[in-house]
């Protein structure tokens, strides 16, 4: 894993100059993308702090595009990044952060296109799931 976390943080720190520079929708996205791929390697390594971190600075992000833009794509990315921090806080048993994103999810659900409105669906099923498994 060191040597993927290596690289993911390298293209980060590219990537943060790009989004810092040139400002645009694009730029930040992919600065977000980024923040999900280093989290997913903490992740990975059982690493929640530095996890929870980048997926922090992700989903902020996702949410400013996803709000200005509206698009079918920053509405999924948004979707991403809020999944990614619901399973953090799952990870880190904090029930009220889990139903604070969920319901967070729920509320953009409802601005969503049909597709990516599914697909939020399906994620917040699994993950209710799992509040309640016993159901």
């Amino acid at each position: 894993w060191d040597d993927v976390d290596n690289a993911y943080r390298e293209s980060l720190h590219i990537l943060r100059g790009l989004a810092d520079r040139l400002g645009t929708p694009e730029s930040q996205r992919d600065l977000s993308v980024a923040l999900n791929k280093v989290g997913d390697v903490a992740q990975a390594r059982g690493d929640w702090d530095d996890a929870d971190n980048a997926y922090r600075e992700g989903l902020d992000i996702a949410r400013t595009l996803a709000d200005r833009l509206g698009t079918p794509e920053s509405l999924g990315d948004l979707t991403a990044s809020l999944v990614r921090s619901t399973v953090v806080a799952f990870a880190r048993m904090q029930p009220d952060e889990v139903a604070t994103r969920l319901q967070e999810l729920e509320a953009w659900a409802e601005r969503m296109p049909p597709r990516e409105r599914a697909k939020a669906a399906e994620w917040i099923a699994i993950l209710r799931s799992r509040l309640r498994p016993d159901d």
